[in-house]
């Protein structure tokens, strides 16, 4: 079993050095024939609040900044969960903290999510006039259906994990003081597991969902245009000013 934390004070604001550093702990992983099992957790109050709205309000009032957000931060992200989705190991997301944006798409790349009761999970770009960016859209809809994804993505709703148990979002909601025990568990239990059987049945699984990849592509292409919008650069300005970040 690999564990791997996320530590980016305060809330795990993704950039592309943590796509960087998930591809190579994703990498390790599955380098391993001992390794069945990955564990991502945080060690912050959040899992992931999730893209650096920072690094996003400075691209955005330059010429190409558009253009440098995709390459630079929302291509990598995508290549970090792709590689994550893609893996042969069980992948396991242990969210204790608020998993929002980007960080709710990191947690959909994993084979299993396990929330606390009281975190929030929302794809709430909308609210940022954006969309989830980073295959969010693409993988809430495999997941849980179009109506479900239409619900969280369309209103940019956060619910709380056991509503996020009722939707399919998570297999597992759980008290807070019980989540991190129960991960542990599910993670060594996995670990003991063969990881040939378990590489051909996540085969299969992806089989049996195959995904449109011009749906990804289209993803990133709004996305570029949104990031252009001066209505969306004010709706980010303020909710830095707010002091959200």
């Amino acid at each position: 079993m690999l564990i791997a934390t996320l530590n980016r004070p305060p809330v795990n604001a993704l950039d592309a050095e943590m796509a960087t550093e998930l591809r190579g702990v994703v990498a390790e992983a599955c380098d391993d024939p001992s390794t069945s099992a990955l564990l991502i957790r945080s060690n912050q109050g959040v899992f992931s609040a999730g893209g650096d709205l920072k690094y996003l309000q400075e691209r955005m009032v330059t010429e190409h900044g558009p253009a440098q957000i995709v390459d630079n931060l929302l291509r990598p992200l995508h290549r970090a969960l792709d590689d994550l989705e893609q893996s042969e190991v069980i992948t396991i997301a242990e969210i204790g903290g608020h998993a929002l944006g980007g960080g709710l798409e990191l947690a959909l790349a994993c084979d299993l999510r396990i929330a606390s009761k009281s975190a929030k999970l929302g794809l709430v770009e909308v609210h940022l006039g954006l969309i989830a960016g980073a295959g969010g859209t693409q993988r809430l809809t495999q997941l849980c259906g179009r109506g479900v994804a239409s619900r969280l993505l369309l209103t940019g709703e956060a619910v709380n994990g056991s509503e996020a148990e009722r939707l399919g979002l998570v297999q597992w909601a759980m008290e807070a003081d019980q989540l991190s025990a129960f991960a542990m568990s599910l993670a060594t239990k996995c670990s003991a597991l063969p990881s040939h059987a378990i590489a051909a049945a996540k085969r299969c699984i992806r089989a049996a969902g195959r995904r449109a990849d011009d749906g990804f592509a289209l993803e990133i292409e709004s996305s570029k245009a949104l990031y252009a919008d001066r209505s969306t650069r004010s709706l980010i300005e303020k909710f830095i000013s707010r002091g959200n970040v």
